[in-house]
């Protein structure tokens, strides 16, 4: 059995995202999911610049930056016809490659366990997700804060 300071359940955007950015300030931290890649989804997304500004702070823009297109204008179209065009700085990305490029971004440090189902058990899996209660053991401002891993514990 593995022990962990915090586990992430879930490998999506904001799992592997949060994965990514505690394995980085050197937490312990592991990451379960099902799928060691994210799946094929027909899904996009786009980013707008005050969410990429967001990611910059984190220091995961740049990666995902390659991974998109930029729009640089937008077409507003009412009915069938063109009625704006105006510029853009989105980036537009599917969402199997936004998170696959996210979980690329996560430290070696950071294992990733991968959490395998039978046939009937996935109705059972997301029940129970739904149904995890969490208590407040600490916040990102705490951990970042301290010097040493002693006064991140539970608050």
């Amino acid at each position: 059995m593995r022990e962990t300071d915090i586990a992430i359940v879930g490998g999506g955007l904001a799992g592997s995202t949060a994965a990514a950015m505690l394995g980085r300030a050197g937490h312990d931290v592991v990451l379960v999911d099902p799928h060691a890649s994210y799946p094929k989804d027909f899904r996009c997304e786009k980013l707008d610049t005050s969410q990429v500004d967001l990611l910059q702070k984190t220091g995961l823009a740049e990666a995902l930056a390659r991974a998109s297109t930029i729009d640089l204008e937008v077409w507003i179209a009412r009915l069938g016809r063109v009625v704006e065009r105006k510029p853009s700085g989105q980036y537009d990305i599917l969402y199997d490659a936004m998170v696959n490029t996210l979980r690329a971004q996560i430290p070696a440090s950071v294992p990733f366990q991968r959490l395998t189902l039978s046939t009937g058990e996935e109705n059972h899996f997301s029940q129970f997700r739904k149904s995890l209660s969490f208590r407040r053991l600490r916040t990102a401002a705490d951990c970042g804060k301290s010097t040493g891993r002693a006064s991140c514990g539970p608050i």
